[in-house]
């Protein structure tokens, strides 16, 4: 991967690098199911592009953001809960979802030195 990084960027280019240390499960969830609805727009988001890049259906109001951090993998995980049984379709396939069905959408792994 840094082989990758290294010849797409050059000889004089540059990677800005973000480390997260593990903290608090309550404070790190928080931060994650923000109040304002941030991260929940981000995540949302990946159905918005799936639709425009791919031309899927999703309806964005059918899935809520949720994360979870599972403290004995040290990371976050992010899913996008069905709110409704539903199906879509991504490309040529027509995938079901039940309600409270689970999309798993991302791992935010925490840096411990353990």
């Amino acid at each position: 991967m840094l082989d990758a990084m290294r010849q797409t960027m050059g000889s004089d280019g540059s990677a800005l690098i973000g480390i997260d240390l593990d903290k608090d499960a309550g404070l790190i969830e928080a931060a994650y199911n923000d109040a304002a609805g941030v991260t929940a727009e981000f995540t949302l988001n990946l159905l918005a592009r799936l639709n425009r890049e791919i031309g899927s259906n999703f309806d964005l109001d059918g899935f809520r953001h949720h994360a979870v951090y599972a403290r004995e993998r040290g990371r976050i995980e992010t899913f996008l809960i069905s709110q409704r049984a539903q199906r879509v379709q991504v490309g040529d396939k027509d995938v079901d979802f039940a309600e409270g069905e689970a999309m798993q959408v991302e791992y935010s792994c925490k840096y411990t030195d353990a």
